[in-house]
């Protein structure tokens, strides 16, 4: 899915930032890190589309649940 390509490329981009800050030579391309020994590709679990879809479930559960119990005002 797109969204899922999106959230790859986020990945790979922070993870690169991350290298880098900690002082690791580290260059992106595409949805691969190359590093000095070798590369290391950013799967696409790693994009965090089951968490996305978790938390948007759990979200619309708490959301319901508060207003099943919520007394209304007159």
């Amino acid at each position: 899915s797109r969204l899922g390509l999106r959230l790859q490329a986020v990945a790979t981009a922070c993870s690169t930032f991350l290298l880098q800050t900690v002082g690791v030579p580290a260059i992106a391309t595409g949805n691969t890190i190359y590093l000095t020994a070798q590369p290391i590709e950013v799967a696409a679990a790693c994009s965090g589309l089951s968490m996305l879809m978790t938390f948007a479930a759990l979200g619309a559960a708490v959301a319901l649940s508060q207003l099943v119990t919520q007394p209304t005002s007159i």
